[in-house]
Parts: C-alpha cells; sequence; structure tokens
C-alpha cells in the first residue's frame, strides 16, 4: 500500500507537469500496469518483483536517397511506438540480471497513443518478463555458489537511484512534409553532374523525431526528447589501374531548419567531389616511412574517438558478464595514473547546447536510468586519469553512476549504452595553427630526414595523406600509404598540439549520438606509414556515359 500511494503521488506531480494530452495517456497506462506489477505479479512460492521499469519510444522518421539530381528512394514513416519492460527480483545486492546487461522485454505497442494497447503491451512483456527472471535468479544463484570468487566482496549488481521527475519537451520542429526534403537532395546530389570523373555518387538526408518516456519503481519519470538530421555524401572514383576509391561525408545536426544553408551545402558537396578527384589523380605512395607525422582536424578526432571511446570501452566502463572471461577494455584500471600528455585534459559536459555556434548533439539533462550528471566532469586532469563514465551497474572499481546512460536513436527498440555528452580535450597552452607545420619540418630535420608527412584523414585507401618537402614546405598529395594506428602510449608524448580547437557531432558505433571538442592539430613522433596493398579490378568495358556528354 505504502508503494501505491507513493507511486500515485509521483504520477500527480508529473501528470500536472505534462504539456500534452499525450503525455497524460502515456504515464497513465504505463504508471497503472506498472503499480499492478509490482503488487499483484506473483508465482506461489516465489519472490515479487522488486524493481520495474517501463520505457515507451515515439518515433517518426524520414529518409531520401538521390543520385544525379534524381530521386532513388523517399520515405516518410508516420507514428510508430515501442517499448521495453525490465522486471528484476532479488535486492539491489543480487539482482536475477545474469548477464549484467538489463533484462529487457520489447513491447510493441502500434502506431497510435492508446491507453488500452500501451497498458496490454506492457502486460504481456511483463509476465514474460517475470518468468525469464525467475528462471534467471535460479541460475545465477547455482553459478555463484559453484563460483563464489566470480564477484569482488560487497559489490551490488544494482544501483539506487533517486527519485526523479524530469519532462523535457522537444524544441526542434520536424519536417512539415517529405518534399521540401526531395528537393533539397535533389539539388544537392545534382553537383556530382559537374565532377562526371565519379562513377557513383549518393546524397541522402534523413532525420529521426524521437520522444522517450520512462516510468520505474524508484519513482523515476523521464520524457526526454532525442532529435537528429543527418546528411550523408558518398563518392567513388577509379584509377586508371582499376583501384576503386569510395569515400564518405557525414554532417549531424538536431533539425532540418539547423543545417547550413543551401548555398553552403552545395559548396560542402562539391568540395568533397573536388577531394576525391585529386584523391585519385595523386601520386602513389611508394617508399616506407617512420618519422614525424602531423595529424590535422578530422584525422585527430579520429584517433581520439578510437583511443578514448572505441571498443566499447576507454573511458567508458561497463560490467563484464559472468562468467566471460575477457579483459575490459575500460581504462577504470589505469584511475590515478598518467593517460594522456600532461598538457591534456578531459571534461565531459552534459547541459552545454552549443560551442562556437555549433549546436551540440551531445547535451542531455538527464540519463535513461534517471540520473541527472554533473554539468561538467574532469575525467583526465593534465594527463592523469580521474574518473571514467558509468551507468548503473557498478563495476569492481567504479561503483557509483555518473548519470552516462545515454538513449540511442534506433526505431525498433529502447536501447541505451554508456557514452558521454559532450567530450572537450583540452590543451594547456599549445601553439598557433600556423606554427604546428613548422614544428612538424623542425622535427623532420632533427630526424635527418628530406620530407615529413601531413595526414588530414584516415579512411582506409580513401586516407588523405600529404608529402611535405622539409627544404621548401610544399605539399605533395599522396594516396595508398597505411599510416599505423595510433594508441595510448604515442598519446602520452605528443611533440606539440595545437592551440586551435575544433568542435564535431558524430554517432558513435554503438549508437551514441556525442559531441567532441578538440585541438585541431597534433605532432607525434615515430610513426609508421607503410604501402597499403589495394586490390585492382578490371577497368568497364565501356566508359561513363556521363563522360560522353
Amino acid at each position: 500500500m505504502r508503494y501505491t500511494i507513493l507511486l500515485f503521488l509521483i504520477f500527480l506531480v508529473s501528470l500536472s507537469r505534462a504539456q500534452t494530452q499525450e503525455d497524460v495517456t502515456i504515464f497513465t497506462a504505463m504508471g497503472d500496469e506498472q503499480a499492478r506489477t509490482k503488487e499483484q505479479l506473483t508465482l506461489p512460492m516465489m519472490s515479487k518483483p522488486f524493481y520495474v521499469s517501463y520505457a515507451l519510444l515515439l518515433s517518426r522518421q524520414f529518409s531520401v536517397e538521390a543520385t544525379l539530381g534524381s530521386v532513388l528512394n523517399s520515405v516518410n514513416l508516420p507514428l510508430h511506438l515501442m517499448g521495453t519492460s525490465q522486471v528484476l527480483i532479488g535486492d539491489y545486492n543480487r539482482t536475477s540480471d545474469l548477464r549484467h546487461v538489463g533484462q529487457f522485454l520489447r513491447v510493441d505497442v502500434g502506431g497510435e497513443i492508446d491507453y488500452n494497447a500501451i497498458r496490454l503491451g506492457f502486460w504481456l512483456a511483463s509476465d514474460q518478463g517475470y518468468k525469464v527472471a525467475l528462471q534467471e535468479y535460479s541460475a545465477k544463484k547455482a553459478y555463484l555458489e559453484a563460483n563464489p570468487y566470480e564477484l569482488p566482496d560487497n559489490l551490488p549488481d544494482l544501483l539506487p537511484t533517486p527519485s526523479v521527475e524530469k519532462l523535457i519537451q522537444g524544441k526542434q520542429p520536424y519536417i512539415s512534409g517529405i518534399s521540401g526534403v526531395e528537393a533539397k537532395a535533389r539539388e544537392l546530389s545534382a553537383v556530382f553532374k559537374d565532377y562526371k570523373e565519379i562513377v557513383a555518387s549518393k546524397v541522402s538526408l534523413q532525420g529521426s523525431e524521437m520522444t522517450f518516456y520512462k516510468l520505474t519503481t524508484e519513482q523515476v519519470a523521464l520524457k526526454q526528447p532525442l532529435n537528429f538530421v543527418e546528411l550523408y555524401v558518398e563518392g567513388t572514383v577509379v584509377t586508371k589501374n582499376g583501384e576503386y576509391i569510395r569515400d564518405s561525408y557525414v554532417l549531424l545536426a538536431p533539425s532540418l531548419e539547423a543545417l547550413p544553408s543551401q548555398e553552403h551545402l552545395k559548396q560542402v558537396v562539391a568540395g568533397f567531389a573536388r577531394r576525391l578527384i585529386d584523391l585519385k589523380n595523386a601520386e602513389v605512395f611508394s617508399e616506407e616511412y617512420n618519422g614525424p607525422v602531423l595529424f590535422e582536424n578530422e584525422a585527430v578526432r579520429q584517433v581520439l574517438t578510437d583511443n578514448l571511446l572505441g571498443n566499447n570501452g576507454g573511458l567508458c566502463t561497463y560490467r563484464m558478464p559472468l562468467g566471460v572471461k575477457e579483459t575490459t577494455t575500460s581504462f577504470e584500471d589505469k584511475i590515478g595514473k598518467k593517460l594522456l600528455d600532461p598538457r591534456l585534459s578531459v571534461v565531459n559536459y552534459s547541459f552545454m547546447t552549443e560551442y562556437m555556434n555549433i549546436p551540440l548533439l551531445g547535451s542531455y539533462e538527464v540519463d535513461a536510468e534517471g540520473v541527472v550528471p554533473e554539468k561538467e566532469m574532469i575525467l583526465v586532469e593534465k594527463g592523469v586519469l580521474k574518473k571514467v563514465l558509468n551507468g548503473q551497474i557498478p563495476t569492481s572499481k567504479v561503483r557509483y553512476s555518473t548519470g552516462s546512460s545515454r538513449f540511442i536513436p534506433t526505431r525498433n527498440d529502447v536501447i541505451y549504452v554508456t557514452a558521454p555528452g559532450t567530450l572537450h580535450i583540452k590543451a594547456d597552452g599549445g601553439l598557433k595553427p600556423e606554427t604546428m607545420k613548422k614544428a612538424l619540418l623542425k622535427a623532420a630535420k632533427e630526424a635527418k630526414s628530406d620530407y615529413a608527412y601531413i595526414v588530414r584523414r584516415l579512411a582506409g585507401n580513401a586516407s588523405l595523406l600529404y608529402k611535405v618537402d622539409v627544404k621548401t614546405g610544399e605539399e605533395t598529395q599522396v594516396r595508398f600509404g597505411k599510416v599505423a594506428p595510433v594508441n595510448m602510449s604515442k598519446l602520452k608524448n605528443i611533440r606539440e598540439i595545437c592551440n586551435q580547437e575544433k568542435v564535431h557531432n558524430l554517432l558513435l558505433d554503438k549508437g551514441a549520438l556525442v559531441s567532441m571538442i578538440y585541438p585541431s592539430s597534433i605532432l607525434l613522433n615515430n610513426m609508421d606509414i607503410s604501402v597499403m596493398d589495394v586490390p585492382k579490378r578490371k577497368l568497364p568495358a565501356l566508359k561513363n556515359p556521363l563522360q560522353e556528354r
């Protein structure tokens, strides 16, 4: 009874602040079914659930794909509802979650916000989830009895979340119709008509309008929008030897209206096309190289992303499932130790919405588990690791949540992963951009080399490499050079760092939308570049018809 009263009170607060009838219907349906599940869902001689969490996603999506001024595919998906139910038995110290990845069962509600349909969906999923939880709890107890040293002492399975009510209303307007998106894609794709050496090109515009609702028995009530638009540009060229080079460009924004102007985007597409043709006509990298390398712009971001956030680890930690002997790729064992060059610090922002006049898609006020994160969190201070990001499931060395569980934008499920908001890699001091190349030439002279290299993009055979003459500073683009991976040991001792910053929104491999602020260039010593083996194919028997016009 006490629980029912508390749940009723949080509903009163939530519904009083709900601004739409949709909010009222959704929270009422989830709340009524959740209260019934918590109080009445039980089998004879079995435990009741101690924790129940319901999440519901409302999503609309569009996608338009065009080539050379013609639309290839156009989709404008209507409203779709998808949810998840999580039912746990046991207690916070030992839950029924056997794999430490959550026990979520899908709730397919359909395409309308209907009280009865929502209750029915969560009832079916909760009933199944409860039975699964009983089975897994029994299996977990048996496993731990046979392997009593599998878990560290006093390590709970789940961290309690303080009560919170956070209803955030969406700010970005959705598209009024698909025709305007089609016109935009047509015009952008038509730019490739002027670049006939590109044998395959494509421009796509796709976007999502998503709203996540969550309600738990810990008195957590959330409404969180997640909207974004992606411009994707792709092209392929073929060298005279039959080597195919495909490259792509991605630009993310919070809405269609937040994208740069159409004229600016046409210049972006044209610049991409010229870059691809220049790469096709570049000299072939033919001599192994070891020495200083200057990484600029996109290449810097790729190096930092791969090292700090790659392999589902790095600055984000997670609990390994029971019985899995693999070592974690998280940095949690390095807390208190040197991680990066002493001139570098890393700060995670959650509430920051804009930087250098660029909207930040990594901004959020509350995480997917109901934890309100710190607005500014120091992860690395002067090269030393201070903290890593974590969710509600603690690890042996990280027994706290940083509020870093982020919803990922997928229409077919309600999923969240541990990820940063806006990651700011800050340099203490540093050189001006125009001085970084001089530093490269100086380093090459010290290494008694006649030339050095600048890397501006890492993309396999589409990587952008430039050979720099030490005497003249002249740059010559080369292709098919394989740059050795930059590992963490290289980032501990960076020769020079630029004091200029870049800002970028990106979609991580694991699906989270994050933002990154980073130095525009870094200079590393003793880098290897080797000759890349690029497969060759037979050239087309007929010439590209566009090149005959």
